[in-house]
């Protein structure tokens, strides 16, 4: 049903782009009337473009597609995934060499440190640290992306990861969501803290699973 809502509203988000681009297009020549269009389309299309990406997100949060189970390398997905990081943010990395090959949905474990960075910036941080860690007694990997940015106000650590509450002026609030579910499909775990003196700090610990065992938690395909 999710999935049904939101073809119907992205087919009429993608025809309200399409009307005003045309309006635009036939109104060259009626300069009184296209200055106030012009005037008008940069929000309107911004409108559009943050209504596509809520709905983006929202088919992420509610497909939950099964796993595309592949042996990846944690590091080398974190600094692909910092690759994607705004001009203004600066990243910095202290990744453990000694993590093993992980199987996991690449796609998906990359999205989440994406998410992260972004979430980052989009709180107004310009630095953002990202770390790898192996956890031998565990046999699990913990990746911590911590911010200068605000920080989370207090009390909210564990109800930002809740579908639809965010704490950004434009935010979605399913960005958080989709990470947690992702982790979780790989048996593992994601919590926010606030690090002293600095902005926030999200912790994954992923289990070093394998293969036959991560079905079990997440499927696969």
């Amino acid at each position: 049903m999710y999935a049904k809502v939101a073809h119907q509203v992205g087919n009429r988000v993608s025809t309200v782009a399409y009307l005003l681009e045309t309006l635009r297009l036939k109104l060259v020549g009626e300069q009184a009337v296209a200055d106030v269009v012009d005037e008008l389309l940069p929000s309107a299309k911004l409108g559009v473009e943050e209504a596509r990406r809520f709905l983006r997100e929202f088919r992420r949060f509610t497909l939950s597609p099964p796993l595309q189970l592949q042996q990846a390398d944690v590091n080398v997905l974190i600094r692909a995934a910092a690759q994607g990081a705004p001009s203004a943010v600066g990243v910095t990395f202290d990744l453990d060499d000694r993590i093993p090959v992980l199987w996991c949905d690449p796609g998906q474990i990359k999205y989440c440190f994406a998410e992260l960075v972004t979430n980052a910036s989009e709180c107004g941080a310009i630095c953002v640290s990202m770390a790898s860690r192996f956890l031998a007694d565990s046999n699990s990997v913990e990746v911590t992306v911590s911010d200068s940015g605000p920080g989370i106000p207090e009390g909210k650590e564990e109800e930002i990861f809740e579908p639809l509450v965010t704490t950004k002026e434009q935010g979605t609030g399913l960005g958080l969501s989709i990470v947690r579910n992702i982790v979780q499909h790989h048996g593992g775990t994601v919590t926010a803290t606030n690090s002293p003196g600095s902005g926030a700090c999200f912790v994954m610990r992923i289990p070093i699973l394998k293969r036959e065992e991560l079905e079990n938690h997440g499927g696969s395909s």
